[in-house]
């Protein structure tokens, strides 16, 4: 009865919308099925007074590709049961919320964008003219997604700031006093504690801004060398910006272009002031990790693909 209702609601509202655009994210619960993801589809629209809505419309197990294929059959096309994942979900909603002739673009995450199925699902909506201007818009990246995927490749620069923060947590905890000190400011940072699953950039940036909280609190305390400082802050800024960047992106409000154009412009502007100290830092870093396994080709090419 209510999904009835809330079809019904939508149809209304996206009537005046010649096109509807969908999203689609992966879910993962915290519990003992913590392995289990879920493909949440949203479908996005402007309404008949100009206010741009989104709302839910499917929900459902995303199961991985298996070697274990047995043939199913719908009603318009036989998959393979593997092929019940983004293939099955994207394309009930679109049958059950009749949005086959309003489709205008389809945005989703890498897991579901590099997915097979989903290109497959492309030749299906292809065939049965679903796609305007030949599926251009079908299967396109998502701002947040982009950002992580940016942030998760600067592997060299993640490693040098953890190595640094490794050793500030190993010196702070290795008291009682230290460790009441490092409490207390973590619980008046005023920043949310990342969640167990969340990026590892993200665990890295908490860490760095308790640190950079702790030097300005206990300023008279010297354990970060002028060199380690430096790398702290820029990396820390850099970091910074992505951070604030995808909290806009991902946030409760409907986020168009103009409203976090802002925030990847600071991403640009950060990235320009606070790099070329960072590549430094990070050829240091290399220089005094080479006797183990870093090469001097490695450190070239990790220094050149950052300043791209």
């Amino acid at each position: 009865m209510v999904w009835f209702r809330l079809q019904s609601m939508l149809a209304s509202s996206s009537r005046a919308s010649h096109r509807v655009s969908l999203s689609t994210c992966l879910w993962t619960s915290h519990g003992a099925e913590a392995s289990v993801k879920y493909l949440c589809l949203t479908v996005h629209f402007i309404d008949s007074d100009w206010k741009l809505q989104r709302r839910i419309i499917k929900f459902g197990l995303f199961q991985p590709l298996t070697n274990l294929d047995r043939m199913i059959q719908f009603s318009e096309v036989t998959v393979l049961d593997s092929e019940s994942g983004p293939f099955n979900i994207i394309w009930e909603a679109i049958r059950d919320w009749n949005l086959d002739q309003k489709l205008f673009s389809l945005t989703c995450v890498s897991e579901i964008r590099n997915d097979e199925r989903t290109s497959k699902l492309k030749d299906f909506l292809g065939q049965r003219k679903c796609l305007p201007i030949g599926g251009e818009l079908y299967n396109i990246a998502c701002v947040d997604d982009v950002l992580n995927s940016i942030v998760s490749k600067e592997q060299p620069m993640l490693h040098l700031v953890a190595d640094i923060l490794e050793r500030f947590i190993q010196a702070q905890m290795s008291t009682a006093l230290t460790q009441e000190l490092l409490i207390e400011v973590v619980t008046h940072m005023g920043l949310k504690c990342p969640q167990e699953d969340a990026k590892w950039w993200h665990k890295i940036y908490f860490g760095l801004e308790v640190v950079l909280h702790f030097k300005k609190a206990f300023s008279s305390q010297d354990f970060l060398s002028a060199e380690d400082t430096k790398t702290v802050e820029s990396a820390c800024k850099i970091l910074r910006a992505f951070y604030h960047a995808i909290e806009v992106v991902s946030g409760p409000v409907c986020s168009t272009a103009n409203r976090y154009f802002n925030e990847l412009w600071i991403i640009r502007t950060t990235l320009e002031k606070n790099h070329l100290q960072i590549i430094l830092n990070l050829l240091a870093w290399f220089g005094r990790c080479r006797k183990h396994s870093t090469s001097i080709g490695r450190i070239h090419t990790c220094g050149c693909q950052y300043l791209l």
